[in-house]
């Protein structure tokens, strides 16, 4: 009944986030507190802010595609 968990659905903490993009936790959460326009999206869960592995692997691509182009 109850759903399983993917690793590519495994939600990530700010900290966790940051390190696998390079970036300093305060990056990520300046990027949410300005309102960046290419800002990875992320999970509210009462307080605390997640990172969903696929979301942040989606993006990265994103990125990519557009330096490429």
């Amino acid at each position: 009944m109850g759903s399983t968990i993917t690793t590519e659905d495994r939600l990530f903490t700010e900290t966790e986030a940051a390190h696998l993009l390079g970036v300093k936790p305060e990056t990520l959460r300046h990027w949410r507190c300005t309102g960046a326009k290419h800002q990875p999206p992320y999970v509210k869960l009462g307080r605390s802010v997640r990172y969903r592995l696929s979301t942040l692997t989606a993006w990265v691509d994103g990125l990519e595609a557009e330096v490429a182009a």
